[in-house]
């Protein structure tokens, strides 16, 4: 197969990160007030590049949003990302929307706590044309790769 995805030219435009927690389990989320300030830093956006990136090596397979009922518009991250960019919401609103509705459908009792980030990477190389990549990652699992220190109103 012919890789259709190149990220090495890839910059943050945008990274929030929030806490959800599993609904079946009586937790709940922690959304930050604001997004993650990556300016002034010269180590942690390649470190979080490297992070975000790693799984996008072996891309086979391309998912498209759905919804079972062929409405478009009822699939919710579908809709808050129209919002998005139509500018009705910004990028962080758009970040929480998108972690209530994880909150909201995680209710299987073993789906594990943990930060999601919601990342938006500028120069992105998608079928030959530059474009912006949205990524969500849940990090839940107990090996350290990052580590995330939560402050009243945000994460850092």
């Amino acid at each position: 197969m012919r890789l259709l995805f190149f990220h090495q030219d890839a910059s943050f435009k945008h990274i929030s990160i929030h806490h959800v927690g599993n609904k079946a389990n009586d937790e709940f989320y922690i959304l930050s007030e604001s997004p993650l300030d990556l300016s002034g830093d010269e180590v942690l956006p390649d470190l979080l590049m490297q992070y975000f990136m790693k799984p996008f090596g072996k891309l086979t397979e391309v998912y498209r949003f759905y919804h079972p009922n062929d409405e478009l518009e009822l699939n919710e991250v579908y809709y808050f990302s129209k919002q998005y960019f139509s500018g009705e919401i910004d990028f962080h609103t758009y970040s929480q929307q998108v972690t209530k509705h994880l909150y909201e459908v995680s209710d299987h009792p073993k789906i594990k706590s943990g930060e999601v980030y919601v990342v938006a990477l500028r120069m992105c190389r998608w079928k030959e044309k530059n474009t912006m990549l949205w990524a969500f990652s849940n990090r839940k699992t107990k090996r350290l790769i990052l580590k995330c220190i939560r402050s009243r109103e945000a994460f850092s």
